[in-house]
């Protein structure tokens, strides 16, 4: 069985290629200089690269137990989530902290003015949808190309740290009581990943990111003292 997938407009912290709108901000930022924006009111599919590649991997998942998902499918947000080019510069440079942009000199080919791809077989049949936004797909790249440009490793950016919270003022640590989630389990926000006991009261910890649980550091039975990291995420 054999499906085909097409995402549109993927962004992404590392991507330099040439006449794509996130490296050119970049590259203009970094040289002090005004973003220029070819079309400013063309409105794009704009999606995060982590976004699209959750579509593949459950296309090939459903695929490879079931032979009928074979089929075409597009991958995109919703066409209420979709911005213009203008929108998305406007909102990297206020995620960088600086910045200006301006309409680029001369003239180039005609584009459309809106670009939608109809998502709706990958929502429906495969069960997909846009867990990153666009918001939160800018921040990672600042995230990501300040890091790589201060020579950090880039490769724990994608990891969150998940802490011991402090429920109450006076709370000074918890009884780590039980796991509800296994390393390598994906998890969801808002989605209870272990029990803390304080003063004879049992709680649920809810993550705060999006992932797959990579490393727990204590055990149940453990005494963890209030934002101690209890397990780390590796976030979408």
């Amino acid at each position: 069985a054999i499906s085909t997938a097409r995402a549109g407009n993927v962004i992404g912290g590392g991507d330099f290629g040439k006449d794509r709108i996130i490296p050119d901000c970049v590259s203009a930022v970094l040289r002090g200089e005004a973003i220029t924006v070819r079309s400013p009111n063309s409105v794009r599919p704009y999606q995060h690269v982590l976004d699209a590649l959750f579509a593949y991997l459950m296309i090939i998942e459903k695929q490879y137990y079931d032979k009928s998902y074979e089929n075409n499918y597009n991958i995109g947000p919703m066409e209420e989530n979709c911005v213009t080019t203008s929108h998305l510069v406007e909102m990297f440079i206020d995620a960088w902290g600086e910045g200006s942009w301006r309409v680029a000199d001369g003239v180039f080919p005609k584009e459309s003015h809106i670009l939608n791809l109809d998502t709706s077989r990958v929502r429906n049949v495969i069960g997909w949808y846009e867990k990153i936004g666009i918001k939160k797909a800018i921040d990672y790249v600042v995230e990501w190309t300040k890091a790589y440009k201060n020579g950090e490793d880039v490769s724990l950016i994608m990891e969150k740290e998940i802490k011991m919270p402090k429920l109450r003022p006076e709370m000074k640590e918890a009884v780590l009581c039980a796991w509800l989630k296994n390393e390598g389990d994906r998890i969801s926000v808002g989605e209870p990943i272990f029990e803390i006991e304080t003063d004879k009261v049992v709680n649920q910890v809810e993550s705060t990111e999006n992932g797959v649980l990579k490393k727990t550091f204590f055990e149940e039975g453990d005494t963890v003292a209030v934002d101690e990291i209890v397990a780390t995420v590796d976030a979408e």
